[in-house]
This record gives structure tokens, C-alpha cells and sequence, in this order.
């Protein structure tokens, strides 16, 4: 049976009038502790019968709307219809559902007309039932339902493709009963908030400074406007993921950290090349990928910051650029894309010629966003059919996703390979960040994060020797005991994710634990600084790398990244020590009169430096170190959600007050 089919039987069975279930007779009899007047008592019983099957009408419905989450609303600020129209509710294709419908405006019209032409006694409108409430009280709740309920239903009319395919439900990316709003005026955000009280923290949160302002000086001295620096040459470099031109992919990832710092002259400098000179013109092909993250990324988090509505402007300019590599027969986009000749492909080294996990399942808070701020709903339209797509798509029993698929053919990659480090690992982050960053109503990724932990738990979380707990890498049948530094941020998404889990006990615990294996390949190397992997294979050579080419450290920021998470969530000093102790490391090591440069192998004798530092040593390690040494008011969890670069977006708002949300959850 379809899905569609099952919605269909579950509504015409719960909007029954007359149900005789304990639901309906218990709501039947929440007034009963009222007083009535005997001469009233006729007019007053018709009165509650109306009510009576109001109430059953509306919980019906609002049990149905609680089925439906759906994303696509919760960006898109325009506000739905109230009540449907018949052609609207022809559409579901139930006589029954739409005479109910139909009918209850006018019943619940009726029922205010009484209310306020005092044909009811005030005591009786004023009294308090058992639960708190009075008569007026719950009238308004029982119409904040119906009008949840009938969002729901409008909605449906602007999906009758999927209505067709008899697959709606929450199958189906529908309008949601809540509209989020969007922000009138964004007041900038107080970077003065997160003084640590503590002196001995606050002299490591300087040094975190220092050192970032060491990397953008040089950075400015040395190759302004290109997209990174050479630092050992002193000298800029655009050939690379961002294409061939100055696009300065270093100033926009580095916007939100300048700010966030309180350097102010710094910040400045940058915005100013932004709005006067910042043009996105590469003649050459670019990541898609990363693309969004830095540049959308760091232009939209830019903006939720200072509430400069320029930085929007910008960002929807080059999420515009790239939307012909989404042109495919799946929806999903091509790695790579050149805006100059429309030339799309994928990587030579992807399995089968397919795009990446990561990269297409990495689209949903910046597209979202884009679409949420501006009214324009072709980002967020690519990202959910791209995210639909991989939720309906067929995945072995194990519950895994492949890292590789083919954005023509849909199909799987031939290496079968998955793992939550490279390739993979931001596609499962953005499951439970999409739901944290809509405010807990997108429960589609809620749902799919917490499908996507069976695989996680079932092929690559393994206990290695020595008890220490690592996440290993699939290939076809056998996981590899191997991680990444890449998939030592999961240590951070399973913190984050926990409560919001079934099992948060569980997923504290193994946060913790690869924490602390992440630790230890940096305790391992004899520099203090990890190497791009590590291995379990035995207890004696446990978080060391094997290979040469997994010996080197690009300024990577993932573990780091875990270390603020499990500050956060445990206060365990542990994890600012950690912390520190990497911070040592990295000035110690990858400090050059240049800036700071990665480096080819973290166990020679004799360093060799790569002459790079990566846009991202901005965006994100520096970032992530000062926000360790922060109090928590600095970028609160409660209020904002970081993107896979480390760009931090605010959580977005209802439009309702607080208590009317409570009601019309």
C-alpha cells in the first residue's frame, strides 16, 4: 500500500463525527464542572453540543496537521490561506474530509456570534474548569487548531503533482502549520558578550586573537583578494576550489570571525571590498560545495550578525550563479560548475563519475535561508528535492548511505563505500542542524539524523583496542579501522544531537569517547598536532597514522571543533585544556613570518611545511578556539546554529507569540 493511500484511510477514520473514542469523551466533559444556570440550561446544552463536536473535529485535524512537518514552509515567509476553498479541498479526494471542513468555520462562527451577543451568561464565559481554563480561553485554542488544521489543507492544492502520485504526508514536503518570520530589523549582535570571568581563561582567549590576527595581516599584506595565501612564498593563490579569479574566498570566510573578535578595523576593511569591489566572475570551474559554505555561508551568517540586509544581496547573487548544476534528471547537482561556459562535471577520482553525499546533502541551511530572506523559493525548492530524494532512495538493510551517487541515474556508486569523515560527513550534520535551526519543526530531519545513527551504529561506530571508540570507514563489506581528522567533528554532532535522540545517554557517551580518541592522535604525533588519520588496528599503535599520505595536518579544525561541543554540554575543564594544548601546537609549529602553513607529515623529525593556509583556518579553527574560551553567551546554542564552516545562523522565529506557538503545538 502507498503512503498516499494509508494518509487517505487515517483521515476519513479520525475526522468521524460522533467517534466514540475515550479522546472524544473526555474533551466532551471539560466543562462539566461549570455551573449553569437552569433557565439557560437548553440554550446551553445546544451550546456545548456544538462545542463537543468542535472539539472532536479539531483534535482530529490537529493530530493530523502534528503528522505533517514540513520544512518548505518554515523558510518561506509568505503566509498560507486560512481556510480552504472547495476546489482546494477537492483535492484530497474525501468528500468526507471536505464537508468537515467545509463545515467547521461556520460552526465555530456561530459559536462566537452567541459568545458576543451575551446570549451566554458571563459566569458561565468567565468560570475556570479544572484545567485553568475558561470557556473564552479555550474557544481561542480550539481556533488557533483549526486554523493550523486548515494551513495544512490549502497547502495541499500547491502539490497536486505529488497528490497525483498518491504520496503526500509526510512523505511530502507540504506547507507546515507554521510559518517562520522573517526578521524586520536584525539588531547587530554585542560581541562584548562571553567575557570570560576567569583571568587565566581570558589571557588564552587573547592569545586566540593574536593569533588570528597574525593570519589576517598576512593574509592582507601578502595576497589581498585572492582566495588564500602562500605564506612561506608570501604571496596569493586563486587557482583552486573557487576557481581562477580574486575572489577573495579568505575575507568573506573570515567576515563573521573579525566581528565576533571585536576587530573592528579588520571587519570593516573586509566589508568595505565586499560591497565596492567583490565580484564573483571565475572563468574557471568551482566547487558548488564549496561555494555555499564559505560564500553564501559566511555572507549569511554576516548578515544575522550586523543585520546589513547588503550581505543578503550578495549571497543570493552567487546562489544564483550556481543553480544550472542542479539541472539533472535527479535534482542532484554536479561537483563542479564553471558559470563562464555552463560547463558541469564531476571529480575524475568520484567512483562511476557520481557526485558526493556530502556535498549535495550539504545545501538545506544556506538554500533554505536564501529562500526564507529574500521570497525566492528556487534554493530551498533544489535542496528539499535533493534531501527527498535521498530519503526515499533504496539503502542497503544496515540503514548506511553510500558516499557516492550519480546525479543523472540516481544510483549508487560501485565502491559502496560510506563513512561519517569524508565524503559523508556534513550531509548527517545538517539533518539535526536543519531541525535545531527551525526551531525544532523540520521533525523530516529530525527523523532522517536519527535513521541515519542505525547505520552509524550498526557498520561504522566500532570499540577498538584498548576501548577506544572510533567511527571506521566502509568498503563494500569490511569497515576499516581507520578514521579521519575530518570525522572527528561527529565527536561535536552527536553532543549537539543527544537530547533530541531516543538514546541521549547513549550519544553524550560516545561523543565523549571519540572526543577523546580524537585526542589521542594529537597525544600520539610528537608534535601534538594529529594527522589527517589514525588507526585502531591494535592497542600499541591506536590513534597513530599508518601511511604517509595520512600523515600530514592541513590546519584542520574538526577536533577542535568537539572540544568546544563538549565544553559546552559537559563543563568538563578537560576540553579547554585539550584545547589549549592544540593552540600550543599549532603557534608553535605551523607559525611562520607569513602567517601559519600546514604541514606534509606531523611525525618527521625534520617539519616540512605545505605553504598554505586555508581559508578556513579563520572560519573555524581560530574561531571555534575563541569560542572555547568564551563564556556560552557568546554564540548561544540555544539561539544559533553553526553551518559546516562554522558560520553561525540565528535560530529562526515564529510569527506567533510564545504562548499561542505552545497552543498550537
Amino acid at each position: 500500500m502507498s503512503h498516499g493511500s494509508t494518509v487517505y484511510q487515517r483521515l476519513d477514520t479520525s475526522l468521524s463525527i460522533g467517534s466514540n473514542s475515550s479522546k472524544y469523551h473526555k474533551q466532551r466533559n471539560l466543562f462539566t464542572n461549570l455551573s449553569f444556570r437552569p433557565k439557560r440550561l437548553f440554550k446551553q446544552l445546544v451550546l456545548l453540543s456544538f462545542f463537543a463536536f468542535l472539539t472532536s473535529l479539531f483534535l482530529s485535524l490537529t493530530g493530523f496537521c502534528n503528522s505533517l512537518p514540513d520544512p518548505a514552509k518554515i523558510f518561506n515567509p509568505k503566509q498560507p490561506n486560512i481556510i480552504p476553498d472547495a476546489e482546494q479541498n477537492e483535492n484530497f479526494r474525501s468528500p468526507v474530509v471536505a464537508e468537515k471542513v467545509a463545515t467547521a468555520p461556520s460552526l465555530l462562527k456561530h459559536v462566537e456570534n452567541e459568545v458576543s451577543e451575551n446570549k451566554v451568561e458571563d459566569d458561565v464565559l468567565s468560570k475556570k474548569n479544572k484545567d485553568g481554563l475558561t470557556f473564552k480561553d479555550y474557544l481561542h485554542q480550539q481556533d488557533l487548531a483549526l486554523k493550523n488544521a486548515a494551513q495544512v489543507l490549502t497547502a495541499v492544492s500547491e502539490v497536486k503533482e505529488a497528490i497525483k502520485d498518491h504520496d503526500i504526508g509526510e512523505n511530502q514536503f507540504i506547507k507546515s502549520i507554521f510559518t517562520m518570520q522573517r526578521p524586520e530589523k536584525i539588531v547587530p549582535f554585542d560581541v562584548t558578550r562571553g567575557e570570560p570571568k576567569d583571568f587565566s581563561v581570558k589571557v588564552k582567549r587573547d592569545k586566540i586573537i593574536e593569533m588570528t590576527k597574525h593570519a589576517w595581516d598576512s593574509y592582507v599584506k601578502y595576497a589581498w583578494t585572492h582566495n588564500e595565501l602562500k605564506p612561506i612564498s608570501k604571496k596569493g593563490v586563486s587557482q583552486n576550489i573557487f576557481g581562477n579569479a580574486k575572489t577573495g574566498a579568505t575575507i568573506i570566510d573570515s567576515l563573521d570571525t573579525l566581528y565576533l573578535m571585536g576587530l573592528n578595523d579588520e571587519f570593516e576593511k573586509a566589508k568595505a571590498w565586499v560591497f565596492n569591489e567583490f565580484e564573483f566572475n571565475s572563468k574557471a570551474e568551482l566547487s558548488v560545495f564549496e561555494t555555499n559554505i564559505r560564500f553564501i555561508g559566511g555572507l549569511l551568517s554576516t548578515y544575522y550578525l550586523t543585520g546589513d540586509e547588503r550581505f543578503v544581496k550578495k549571497a543570493h547573487e552567487i546562489a544564483t550563479i550556481l543553480l544550472p548544476a542542479f539541472e539533472t534528471k535527479t535534482g542532484l547537482p554536479f561537483s563542479l560548475y564553471n558559470p563562464s561556459s555552463g560547463q558541469k562535471k564531476n571529480y575524475a577520482w568520484a567512483s562511476s563519475g557520481c557526485s558526493v553525499l556530502s556535498e549535495v546533502g550539504t545545501l538545506h541551511m544556506e538554500f533554505g535561508l536564501l529562500s526564507h530572506l529574500t521570497n525566492d523559493t528556487r534554493f530551498l525548492d533544489k535542496a528539499l528535492k535533493i534531501r527527498e530524494f535521498l530519503r526515499k532512495h533504496e539503502r542497503p538493510d544496515s540503514g548506511v548511505y553510500y558516499n557516492f551517487i550519480h546525479p543523472e541515474t540516481g544510483a549508487w556508486g560501485r565502491t559502496l563505500h560510506a563513512s561519517v569523515g569524508a565524503l559523508g560527513d556534513s550531509f548527517y550534520e545538517y539533518l539535526i542542524k536543519t531541525y535545531l535551526l527551525t526551531a525544532k519543526t523540520d521533525t523530516i530531519a529530525k527523523n532522517m539524523y536519527e535513521d541515519s545513527l542505525r547505520g552509524i551504529k550498526n557498520v561504522l561506530l566500532k570499540n577498538g583496542p584498548g576501548n577506544h571508540w572510533y567511527l571506521g570507514e566502509l568498503k563494500r563489506t569490511r569497515t576499516e579501522a581507520k578514521m579521519g581528522h575530518l570525522t572527528c567533528f561527529a565527536g561535536g554532532m552527536f553532543a549537539l544531537g543527544a537530547k533530541h535522540t531516543s538514546e541521549e545517554k547513549y550519544w553524550l557517551e560516545k561523543a565523549v569517547q571519540l572526543g577523546e580518541s580524537c585526542r589521542l592522535s594529537y597525544a600520539q604525533s610528537p608534535i601534538g598536532i594529529g594527522p589527517e588519520s589514525f588507526r585502531f588496528e591494535t592497542e600499541k599503535d591506536a590513534g597513530k597514522s599508518k601511511l604517509k599520505n595520512e600523515k600530514y595536518y592541513v590546519l584542520r579544525p574538526e577536533v577542535i571543533e568537539t572540544y568546544f561541543y563538549l565544553w559546552r554540554y559537559t563543563k568538563d575543564k578537560r576540553w579547554r585544556d585539550y584545547g589549549w594544548e592544540a593552540a600550543q601546537a599549532i603557534d608553535k609549529h605551523c607559525r611562520v613570518e607569513g602567517g601559519f602553513s600546514g604541514i606534509k607529515d606531523v611525525t618527521a623529525a625534520k617539519l616540512t611545511l605545505d605553504d598554505t593556509q586555508q581559508s578556513f583556518l579563520l572560519a573555524e579553527t581560530f574561531k571555534y578556539l575563541y569560542l572555547l574560551f568564551s563564556d556560552d553567551d557568546l554564540i548561544d546554542l540555544n539561539e544559533w546554529v553553526f553551518n559546516t564552516e562554522a558560520h553561525p545562523f540565528k535560530i529562526l522565529p515564529f510569527v506567533d507569540s510564545a504562548k499561542e506557538t505552545e497552543l498550537m503545538t
